[in-house]
């Protein structure tokens, strides 16, 4: 047994996991890349795009919110899909989106095709966040669950850096957003190859919830300690529920420890991407564009820098802080810090031109401040919160309202820049993570170290705990 349990280091030597654990969680967590890439290059070709086709501002909001509401779609559907027939067969499902996307958006002849590819590849985005949060939930040790599930946020600001160099290195040439785009089908199809390799295993936790003891059995025993093994399948013995509740009683629940749970991951799931991170990485290029600044190529060499030094604190942070802090403190923190940089950004827009350096501040701030607990945290806390038998629903539920936000949020980004100016968004911006701060604060309960199977027990909202 010591061959199959035998552990190597993962980002520093304080986090391990069995050597059979890595290509899944590496496969899953290399999944969002798409989307980061994708929100890095659409916020550096939106200018080339914006010529091109000739959009109006109504097309232009349509053009970015459409993939947000195509992936609270995808979400449902993806949790649906995966709850039948297997967390595994439905990502081979999504890579095939993901790799069609960007492929149809680069060959597309007009703003309507163009369209069809962001709908391909939103509703790819959203089964692929679904899928993979409930999968290394799933497959992680408890104790460093923070870490591994906190992967999907290092992958995504990769695939940002991927999508800005690529931005960066071919806008000189010919119809260069058209590349730019196109390069973006290359890690979903290598990743469908991979996929398809024996050394990517199903949930053992999906495979207990079909009635398929033994084979649970051996993947448990593969992927996480014999002590988490033991406790897993005791704690499974006693449970009375060991199905799958249908979409009712995920969406509205009769015990009210679930519903305190949806309604907390909720909150946080809105917060990870409605703070502002997703409307400036979209928007940047566009922001320091309009004020005159900046060419666009400098305008794409700031997005490269914004999208390194996300990926710096982002390791920073599951190196030293994940599993050791606890979720709520870590969103708490990372929340002030946002206010901070959005009040920052607010002033430094409200004054001039000439006030450079305290807007390149302030994005630092954003750069820094989201993955410390809202990019890093976030993703660990909505796929511990909710029990064994609503979890992929109810991930779904949270991306899926999170999404329609976003999705409201980035189209009247273009209106919204034409009455209220980039000062006025940003106030905007520094009010709502106000109220998103106090949300958080009464809402979230605390989950690091517990098992999954412990989720069903009951929360205690006076003190955040568990």
């Amino acid at each position: 047994m010591a061959s199959v349990l035998e552990t190597q280091p993962l980002l520093g030597s304080a986090l391990s996991v069995p050597a059979a654990a890595l290509p899944s969680v590496l496969v899953n967590a290399a999944t969002v890349i798409t989307e980061g890439y994708d929100l890095s290059v659409i916020g550096g070709v939106l200018v080339l795009i914006r010529e091109d086709l000739q959009l109006t501002p109504w097309q232009e909001g349509w053009l970015i919110g459409v993939q947000f509401f195509m992936m609270a779609l995808g979400a449902p559907i993806s949790g649906y899909i995966g709850d039948a027939l297997g967390r595994k067969k439905a990502l081979a499902m999504i890579f095939v989106l993901l790799t069609a996307g960007p492929l149809t958006m680069a060959l597309s002849a007009g703003f309507k095709s163009f369209i069809v590819g962001r709908i391909l590849l939103g509703l790819g985005i959203g089964g692929g966040v679904n899928i993979v949060s409930a999968y290394l939930a799933e497959v992680s040790p408890a104790d460093v669950r923070g870490r591994l599930v906190g992967l999907e946020e290092l992958f995504f600001v990769l695939g940002g850096i991927l999508g800005s160099l690529s931005n960066f290195y071919l806008v000189d040439l010919p119809r260069s957003w058209r590349w730019m785009l196109g390069v973006g089908a290359l890690p979903p199809l290598l990743l469908l190859c991979v996929l398809a390799s024996p050394l990517v295993l199903e949930s053992p936790r999906w495979l207990l919830l079909q009635g398929r003891m033994e084979e649970a059995k051996a993947v448990l025993n593969k992927l996480l300690k014999p002590a988490e093994v033991r406790q897993a399948l005791d704690e499974w013995a006693h449970q009375a529920s060991q199905h799958v509740e249908p979409w009712i009683n995920v969406v509205r629940p009769a015990d009210a420890r679930k519903r305190d749970a949806l309604l907390s991951g909720i909150v946080v799931s809105i917060m990870n991407t409605g703070c502002g991170i997703t409307i400036i990485t979209v928007y940047l290029a566009t922001f320091l564009e309009e004020q005159s600044e900046l060419g666009d190529e400098h305008g794409l060499g700031y997005l490269v820098g914004f999208n390194t030094l996300r990926a710096i604190t982002v390791v920073l942070t599951l190196t030293f802080i994940s599993d050791r802090w606890g979720r709520r403190d870590m969103l708490l923190f990372s929340s002030v810090g946002i206010i901070i940089a959005m009040a920052i950004l607010m002033t430094a827009y409200s004054t001039g031109a000439a006030f450079l350096p305290y807007k390149l501040l302030g994005l630092g701030a954003v750069a820094v401040a989201h993955p410390i607990g809202l990019g890093s945290a976030a993703w660990p806390y909505i796929s511990e919160v909710c029990s064994n038998d609503v979890r992929s629903k109810s991930i779904s539920f949270m991306i899926f309202c999170a999404r329609i936000f976003s999705g409201f949020a980035t189209m009247s980004v273009p209106t919204l820049l034409r009455t209220i100016d980039i000062a006025g968004l940003f106030a905007c911006l520094l009010v709502f993570n106000f109220f998103g701060l106090f949300a958080m604060y009464y809402c979230v309960q605390e989950t690091r170290g517990k098992s999954l199977e412990a989720m069903g027990v009951v929360v205690d909202k006076v003190d955040g705990k568990i």
